[in-house]
């Protein structure tokens, strides 16, 4: 089955119309929750089995392993093991949308890009906006388009959003000084590729100083304003058509704009950042276009030369 056009969210509802069933259901679920690229990315089932316009999609694995005297004094077995499965599918959902903005294909076996080895000192196509920061302490913002011609996410055929799990049952494994117990163990993997169709529709305001984002505000919200024309400078009337364009940044970026789309002179000094309704939730967006806040993109950056 071919999905075009859906998000994440749109093919958890889709599956759970299919009657899929409920374990899959709940582990998308729990995959999806706080991942703001996930909200917003279209997803499509790839062509080639593991593969898709030659892009080998990145696999990640974790193991959920409860030591089966822990359960055995447990009053929910079932609970323990979903609040178990709960964690170990956030960290997975976590460093996959790290991969999504820092992967460097040159280092790993699957050879998937990333937003920062597309737009980076070497190939910054001119759609960097440099904010001046040195050392280590920088962080960026991304505007994104997601679309089918743009940019979206792809998984393998004939799995369900990439998604594989399997009960491994009662393990006898060791302990850290060597003794044997047996435990319960789930092995999950999940293969979500990020595919870059268009670099032009993309673009990354670059070395914001998180030190110094109190006394330059003014110039953040400049920067904000080149990486858009950046981004839509490339567009026509039809290219957006069917895309969505968001922007993401980390909480401490995210924080700083809404202080200065809250403030007593927003409007006169800020006025493309507002707070409006989308899909029943007040979303903070500048010019229209929501800002979403992940946890992925780093405070830690180094200087990224344009």
């Amino acid at each position: 089955m071919n999905i075009l056009g859906n998000t994440f969210y749109d093919l958890i509802d889709l599956y759970s119309q299919n009657n899929l069933d409920e374990t899959t259901v709940r582990n998308l679920k729990i995959l999806g929750q706080n991942n703001s690229i996930l909200e917003d990315a279209i997803c499509i089932e790839g062509h080639d089995g593991d593969r898709h316009f030659y892009t080998t999609f990145p696999s990640l694995e974790t193991l959920s392993t409860i030591d089966e005297r822990v359960l055995a004094l447990s009053g929910n077995r079932a609970t323990l093991r979903q609040n178990d499965t709960f964690s170990c599918l956030e960290e997975m959902s976590r460093q996959l949308i790290n991969r999504f903005f820092y992967n460097d294909p040159t280092l790993t076996l699957d050879g998937c890009k990333s937003f920062a080895s597309v737009l980076n000192e070497s190939n910054a196509h001119g759609q960097i906006v440099d904010a001046g920061g040195m050392g280590n302490s920088n962080t960026s913002i991304w505007f994104v388009t997601w679309s089918e011609r743009h940019c979206y996410l792809a998984y393998p055929e004939g799995t369900k959003a990439g998604l594989l799990f399997e009960d491994m049952g009662s393990q006898r494994i060791t302990d850290k000084d060597n003794a044997p117990y047996y435990a319960l163990e789930t092995k999950y993997s999940w293969s979500l590729g990020l595919i870059i169709k268009d670099w032009r529709y993309i673009s990354r305001v670059a070395n914001i100083d998180v030190r110094e984002l109190e006394t330059r505000k003014t110039e953040l919200y400049n920067f904000l304003r080149l990486a858009y024309n950046k981004l839509n400078m490339h567009f026509r009337r039809s290219d957006t058509a069917g895309g969505r364009q968001v922007i993401y940044c980390n909480r401490v970026i995210l924080s700083a704009l809404d202080e200065m789309a809250t403030g007593e002179s927003h409007i006169k000094q800020y006025p493309g950042l507002k707070l409006n309704e989308l899909d029943g939730a007040v979303v903070l967006t500048y010019k229209g276009i929501p800002i979403r806040d992940t946890d992925a993109l780093l405070l830690t950056e180094e200087r990224v030369s344009t």
